[in-house]
């Protein structure tokens, strides 16, 4: 019975994590919105750069542009982000299954896109300019938008890449895979077996 409640809980969360297209949400950040964020911030838990970014602070003509601009001279510069110049990338690990990204996406081109991954099955899904949502984007090149993107399978890898210069983002957080309503109460079956068992196993 043991093992029977166990797959059972196996096949929910496989159904937890099955779909592929991913849904993105965007909004252009004011001045208010911007001067909230810190720059360069990860909530990951344990998810570690496999390859990492340049972290730069302010802009360099045709190289590099701060997603904080907007802050205003003197404002901008102090607050750092990561960034990606044309022809490289970035990959995030993430220690477990992800369901979520979010970040805030500076001056969004074309040719910036970024890319879930699961490195189990394969699955890949490729996000880039066209799948945020107008006219919420500001205009290609300038601004910055925070991003949310919810994926369609259970990622652990993100990978940042830009085929122009560049790309550039700052407060990167990644959701974990909810355990579903049914998977709970599963595990919690699952709990309160164990114990049963253990204490019929410790009376004999």
């Amino acid at each position: 019975m043991f093992k029977t409640l166990l797959a059972s809980v196996a096949l929910s969360l496989s159904f937890a994590t099955s779909g592929l297209a991913a849904i993105v949400t965007s909004n252009t950040q004011d001045n208010t919105e911007l001067g909230t964020l810190t720059g360069t911030t990860l909530n990951l838990g344990s998810a570690t750069w496999s390859t990492a970014p340049d972290i730069r602070a302010g802009n360099l003509g045709g190289q590099y542009r701060s997603p904080f601009e907007q802050l205003g001279a003197g404002n901008f510069e102090r607050l750092s982000y990561w960034n990606v110049l044309g022809g490289t990338s970035a990959t995030l690990s993430v220690n477990g299954p992800a369901s979520a990204l979010s970040f805030l996406w500076g001056s969004v081109d074309t040719y910036n896109f970024v890319t879930l991954i699961n490195s189990v099955t394969n699955q890949t899904d490729v996000i880039d300019l066209a799948d945020l949502l107008f006219p919420d984007v500001p205009p290609t090149g300038i601004g910055a938008s925070f991003v949310t993107i919810r994926s369609g399978f259970a990622f652990d890898k993100v990978q940042f890449l830009s085929q122009g210069n560049s790309l550039e983002f700052s407060n990167v957080s990644v959701a974990p895979v909810p355990l579903p309503a049914g998977g709970v109460l599963l595990v919690t079956a699952l709990g309160g077996f164990g114990l049963l068992r253990r204490r019929k196993q410790a009376a004999a």
